[in-house]
């Protein structure tokens, strides 16, 4: 078994549309281990996004491997994977997938309802620590573009997950808060 966390072994992705495929990415090397912090840089189109949902088990490569948490993506069932992401990852999309008729505080906890883990962090604490803990009660459409982004984060952050799949997670953010979200999932990276 395997001590890193996710391992894509030169992986492809191809997109078939009509008569032909367009290629997402291809022969990727990629490994994080435990307590690990891996950006992956590239200009927008170049498949950022794309290994992300490979890393996650989203997708299914169309040549080579992805193995997350030691095991063959492919070798999991169905509800294995959803049970492994519910756990085990934390997600934070490029488009922060807020529940909009939810409150921040809500959001978080619909997340943690899907986890069967235990000692996850209340979701007011968890906002305090993203400096938005005055934000618990709204709606995510009354809040800025970086409230949602931290929110987001704050959410990925609350099942204790293992692996932290982060979509540009500072693109709202000025310099400064991005340097302050960087650290927090450097934090969160045990």
């Amino acid at each position: 078994m395997s001590a890193d966390i996710v391992k894509l072994e030169n992986v492809t992705k191809l997109y078939y549309t009509n008569s032909h495929s367009v290629r997402g990415v291809k022969g990727i090397e990629l490994s994080a281990a435990k307590g690990e912090l891996l950006l992956i840089l590239g200009p927008s189109g170049s498949g950022k996004t794309t290994i992300i949902t490979l890393a996650a088990g989203l997708l299914e490569p169309t040549e080579g491997r992805v193995h997350l948490f030691g095991k063959d993506i492919r070798k999991y069932s169905r509800s294995e994977l959803q049970e492994a992401r519910a756990d085990r990852i934390g997600f934070v999309f490029q488009t922060f997938l807020l529940i909009d008729s939810l409150t921040i505080s809500e959001n978080i906890k619909l997340v943690q309802g899907f986890s069967k883990k235990d000692g996850k962090a209340p979701p007011e604490e968890l906002l305090r620590k993203f400096s938005i803990g005055h934000l618990k009660d709204n709606l995510p459409y009354k809040l800025s573009q970086g409230e949602k982004q931290r929110a987001a984060i704050a959410r990925a952050v609350a099942n204790n997950a293992e692996l932290i799949l982060a979509d540009e997670p500072t693109a709202n953010l000025d310099s400064e808060q991005g340097y302050e979200i960087i650290r927090l999932l450097g934090h969160y990276a045990k």
